[in-house]
């Protein structure tokens, strides 16, 4: 007996929930696929070809050259913009430079006349960025604070094991 009840009281049950408006799915409105937004705004989409060619800002909002080239860790991430300071170039850690998307300018926290002397190199010799020392002198005429380079020490020794 009371398996019927309990057949009868699911198949009422059912009857009403199936026989209601369900208030939680409203209708979607239909959109023409051709006048649907699939994507941002180009601004709003970071791209490499909208930080190559921008303009290089020291303190002071002084022009001290353009970004020419961004340099990749092994990871995929930046880790040096390349700027083209007169015919030489100088690299600039990424962390040390804040971008401007929407203007095409990026600012670093550097005097100009400290800019002008940090260690710049031509198109055919290149510094070692696997040189920590050089990473971390850098790192630090930039006023970044060492560290990094212990990381990628220890992912190199993890590697060993």
């Amino acid at each position: 007996m009371s398996r019927v009840l309990l057949s009868v009281g699911m198949g009422v049950a059912w009857w009403i929930m199936s026989n209601q408006p369900i208030a939680a799915q409203t209708p979607r409105p239909r959109i023409d696929p051709r006048q649907e937004k699939r994507y941002g705004a180009a601004t709003d989409i970071r791209r490499i070809s909208s930080v190559v060619g921008a303009r290089v800002l020291a303190q002071g909002d002084l022009t001290v050259g353009t970004i020419e080239d961004v340099v990749f860790s092994e990871d995929g991430c930046i880790d040096f913009l390349v700027v083209a300071r007169e015919d030489k170039f100088v690299l600039v850690p990424f962390r040390a430079a804040r971008l401007d998307f929407e203007h095409r300018r990026a600012f670093i926290e550097l005097p100009r006349e400290r800019f002008m002397q940090v260690q710049s190199f031509t198109k055919d010799r290149w510094p070692n960025i696997s040189d920590r020392r050089f990473v971390e002198n850098l790192r630090t005429t930039f006023g970044l604070p060492p560290g990094q380079e212990r990381k990628i020490e220890k992912r190199e020794s993890e590697r060993r094991k």
